[in-house]
């Protein structure tokens, strides 16, 4: 496990969590608005005010946003094909967001370093996280997510493709899939993790 790794496991500077966290609103933000652009006539992202440098109001803002840019999307195109679509779109940013981070943090390819550089990007989005992994895979529990009260059924479905991609993009070995989804009605979300070659 690298030094970066250890070091940001136990703790991250508030600025480096607000840039990180605003670089993730900016690239999940641009891949629904550049499919928006593809689908609907006209389409202009919508304005939600700059909130402070406080970490839970940009996460609510940018969980508004993509709320507002998932309903928008079903609505235009139908619920299963921009389900879809959406899902398509985010997860090759999810891969990339996971890809810096692996490559910022030091991540190497053992379910250790996984599950502690999972844990770094999910506090900055303010999602406390229980991994169970062995080196062939295993779970992922989510218990509290700031997201999720902002959050549709349907705006989770679409988003948590960015979570399955950036897990891959940590570990090129895994994969991560998610089963149940607070915004469902489960007490927690939970994700079933495979790692080839464990």
């Amino acid at each position: 496990m690298s030094l970066r790794l250890l070091m940001a496991g136990l703790w991250t500077p508030r600025a480096s969590a607000r840039g990180e966290l605003l670089r993730i609103e900016e690239a999940t933000n641009q891949a629904l608005d550049a499919l928006l652009l593809q689908h609907v006539p006209g389409y202009s992202p919508p304005r939600l005010d700059r909130p402070s440098g406080d970490l839970e109001a940009i996460r609510e803002r940018m969980a508004r946003g993509h709320r507002l840019r998932v309903d928008r999307l079903l609505n235009e195109i139908g619920r299963e094909e921009g389900i879809r679509l959406g899902r398509a779109a985010l997860h090759p940013v999810g891969l990339m967001l996971g890809g810096e981070a692996r490559a910022r943090l030091g991540v190497g390819d053992g379910a250790k370093d996984l599950e502690r550089a999972a844990k770094v990007v999910y506090r900055i989005l303010g999602i406390e996280i229980e991994m169970e992994l062995s080196e062939g895979g295993g779970r992922m529990r989510v218990r509290r997510c700031s997201l999720s009260p902002h959050y549709s059924q349907d705006t989770c479905a679409v988003l948590s493709a960015t979570d399955e991609g950036m897990v891959s993009g940590l570990s090129p070995r895994a994969r991560m899939e998610f089963v149940e989804h607070i915004t469902s009605g489960s007490s927690g979300c939970l994700a079933r993790i495979q790692i080839e070659g464990g």
